[in-house]
């Protein structure tokens, strides 16, 4: 602050001298307040953001799980020649997952699925195989895919049963932006054989989707 001229009677100005230092004093204080009142706000700004961000994320980083019982999964029973050369897609619209995310995320998506194929055979030589395939897809588009199975050849003449049993797992980390995401899950079955019948069975199909950074 610029003080008007000194008027003052001279055995007056120390008290006029005194006047200035204190509103200059005064004046200082004030600016130094205003100073640290906008670092104060910015900060308190700042950590209230924070506070949001980590109740959004206390929100979304968490866990999905659906699965099928063991008494729920798919069954396919084929019969003679040349069985189902062709993949077929057997019913899995339970083994879905959305997810709506504020910002971009990771997705860390877990199938897992047990599987048992019977393949009976007539008194007669026979060429027999059988597949079963996995696809995992993020917003209809395919993200994962797995295949297993089994083809024999045999020369000779065969009875009875075969009987193949193991389990399909899965593993794939799929990055996605802000907004809705829907994570499902395909099987498909196939089978070929010159005679006989073949039994496929997967049972405990468990999709899991756990949402990260």
């Amino acid at each position: 602050m610029v003080f008007p001229k000194n008027n003052l009677p001279s055995d007056s100005v120390p008290w006029g001298k005194e006047v200035e230092n204190k509103i200059s004093s005064i004046e200082t204080a004030v600016n130094n307040n205003a100073i640290n009142n906008s670092a104060r706000d910015a900060t308190n700004e700042t950590s209230i953001n924070n506070l949001l961000d980590l109740m959004a994320d206390q929100v979304e980083l968490r866990t999905y799980a659906v699965e099928y019982g063991y008494a729920e999964g798919a069954t396919l029973s084929l019969t003679g020649s040349p069985g189902l050369p062709t993949p077929t897609y057997i019913d899995t619209s339970r083994l879905t997952i959305d997810v709506n995310l504020n910002k971009p995320r990771n997705l860390l998506i877990n199938f897992s699925s047990y599987y048992s194929v019977q393949t009976t055979f007539p008194s007669t030589s026979v060429q027999y195989d059988w597949g079963i395939s996995v696809e995992v897809y993020v917003d209809d588009v395919m993200v994962d895919y797995q295949n297993t199975g089994k083809s024999n050849n045999f020369g000779g003449t065969i009875s009875g049963n075969v009987n193949d049993n193991g389990s399909i797992n899965m593993v794939k980390i799929a990055p996605v932006s802000a907004g809705p995401h829907r994570v499902s899950i395909k099987e498909s079955f196939s089978t070929a054989s010159s005679s006989g019948a073949t039994l496929i069975n997967t049972s405990g199909d468990s999709l899991i989707v756990t949402v990260i950074q």
